[in-house]
C-alpha cells in the first residue's frame, strides 16, 4: 500500500494486515508521454531511433509523462519482507 492512500475502513471483526517487501520480478510497463514536436523533431535528426530519441528527450525533461501502467508477471526472489498489523 503507498503511503498517501488511505487505509480502507475496517470491518467489524476483522484485523488489517500489511505486506510490504522488496522482490524481484519481470514486469511488464506501459508508459505513454506527450513531448513537443520541434522537440521530437530535433531529437530524431540526431538519434535515429524512437527508443533513443525517447531517451534524450527524458533526458532532458523533454517528455511529460501522461500514463503509466505496470503489471508483474513472475516474481523470481523475495529479498525482504515485513508483515505489520495496521
Amino acid at each position: 500500500m503507498k503511503k498517501e492512500e488511505a487505509s480502507p475502513a475496517l470491518p467489524v471483526g476483522k484485523i488489517h494486515l500489511v505486506r510490504e517487501r522488496r522482490v524481484t520480478a519481470s514486469v511488464n510497463e506501459v508508459t505513454e508521454y506527450f513531448v513537443d514536436a520541434e522537440d521530437y523533431k530535433n531529437v530524431m535528426i540526431d538519434e535515429g531511433t524512437l527508443e533513443d530519441a525517447l531517451q534524450e528527450l527524458l533526458n532532458n525533461d523533454n517528455a511529460d509523462r501522461i500514463s503509466y501502467d505496470a503489471n508483474i508477471s513472475d516474481i523470481h526472489d523475495e529479498h525482504d519482507c515485513k508483515v505489520t498489523q495496521e
